[in-house]
């Protein structure tokens, strides 16, 4: 009896030890998104969780990674750097990819969203792209949840809002891989996939192609 409890203890210690230092990467190579314009457009992801405003979690803080006892770890973005620029680098990414002119805009979590609209209209564009997240984050143990609460708006070069589309979901991604704790490979396949589902819809297309045919 000894024995089995003292090898159960090695196992735990050992999960616990693979959720420590585990980090999500979102700066990736997005999966194509099949849109065509002339149209510039200027990227910005506004980071307004509510953790991240208060300062009780970095810019960088991307979700829990739970050890055998459940106990919680941070995981942070495999860049170090915030969320909300690493998502808006892939959105860039995304839309170049197909021939069309964006940029980045970085932001501040403490900035409002008049702030934010502000700061894309800085250089001028046809259109402008607000990603602002409420809430994303994975939480890891046995399986990978991988929780999220955001909108996007598309502008135009008056900054009048043209399109505004909710996304809210907690998607269970399935059993954590033993080999690659914490649930990063499944996060990075899921991000990859999500982006063109954000520009699947007809009217976010049609409001990013004043000047292009799809």
């Amino acid at each position: 009896m000894f024995k089995r409890i003292s090898f159960w203890l090695v196992v735990v210690s050992l999960c616990s030890g693979c959720a420590v230092g585990v980090k999500h990467e979102y700066e990736v190579d997005p999966k194509r998104v099949w849109i065509r314009s002339d149209a510039t457009v200027n990227v910005a992801t506004l980071d307004h969780r509510p953790y991240v405003i208060s300062g009780d979690k970095p810019e960088s803080f991307v979700g829990l990674s739970r050890g055998g006892f459940g106990n919680p770890f941070d995981v942070v973005t495999k860049s170090r750097d915030p969320l909300a620029d690493d998502i808006s680098d892939t959105l860039v990414k995304a839309l170049y990819q197909e021939g069309m002119s964006a940029r980045k805009v970085p932001l501040r979590p403490s900035s409002s969203v008049e702030e934010a609209v502000e700061a894309l209209q800085q250089e001028d564009a046809d259109r402008y792209l607000l990603l602002l997240l409420s809430e994303w984050k994975g939480d890891s143990m046995m399986n990978v949840a991988f929780i999220y609460d955001f909108e996007i708006q598309v502008l135009d070069e008056k900054g009048t809002i043209l399109v505004v589309e909710q996304y809210k979901d907690k998607e269970n991604l399935g059993a954590t891989d033993a080999f690659n704790p914490g649930g990063g490979i499944k996060i990075k396949n899921r991000f990859r996939s999500l982006v063109p589902e954000l520009f699947s819809s007809k009217e976010i297309r049609a409001a990013l192609m004043e000047k292009g045919v799809d």
